[in-house]
């Protein structure tokens, strides 16, 4: 399988023209970028926008992951991972697990991530 790195958003004029521009929003999360990988008989895989393999430093997504997907075909979502404190993001506490190459189970359970998927960019039946 090869995997090309996302496209960042850039910011940009909008058009002139109000009918030239049915655009939407969403929420930024504060979070990191993040691809994953998973089901079709493999281990799941997570990579960093740099496309760095971090899949130990997060276990309880590839787990979640795998509890979702793992018995179809393979998919590849692209997606935030975020820690969220009383429902909001928190880059603060996204900090303490970023760089941990093996979260402990102690520390998934103190600082939990949540993993927002935004777009299917591959998926196998």
């Amino acid at each position: 399988m090869r995997l090309i790195a996302p496209m960042l958003a850039t910011a940009g004029a909008l058009p002139d023209d109000p009918a030239e521009r049915p655009w939407s929003f969403e929420m930024k999360y504060d979070g990191c970028r993040m691809l994953a990988s998973v089901g079709g008989g493999r281990e799941p895989v997570l990579w960093t926008r740099a496309l760095n393999v971090v899949t130990p430093s997060y276990p309880e997504i590839a787990e979640a992951l795998t509890a979702a997907f793992g018995g179809r075909g393979r998919i590849v979502l692209d997606g935030e991972i975020v820690v969220l404190d009383h429902g909001r993001p928190s880059f603060g506490l996204l900090q303490r697990r970023l760089g941990v190459a093996h979260a402990t189970k102690p520390l998934q359970r103190r600082i939990p991530v949540t993993f927002l998927p935004f777009d299917v960019l591959y998926r196998t039946t």
